[in-house]
């Protein structure tokens, strides 16, 4: 079994989900954000059967130091 990694960003995250959705283990979004890409990947997310997690933004900006 490969070592987990972990992606970050809209974009990538939902390549992966395109590319191969079983090996999106889990996903970390921003409980804030409720806007279109929030939703399209919340919903992509769904499709693929992935667990996906609200949490505090200063969780996931504790996930990759506060980058864009």
């Amino acid at each position: 079994m490969k070592e987990p990694r972990v992606v970050f960003g809209f974009q990538p995250v939902l390549a992966r989900l395109r590319a191969d959705p079983k090996s999106v283990l889990e996903i970390f979004v921003d409980e804030t954000r409720n806007d279109g890409r929030m939703k399209d990947l919340v919903s992509a997310a769904q499709r693929s059967s992935v667990q996906l997690h609200k949490v505090p933004t200063k969780r996931v900006d504790g996930f990759y130091g506060g980058g864009a």
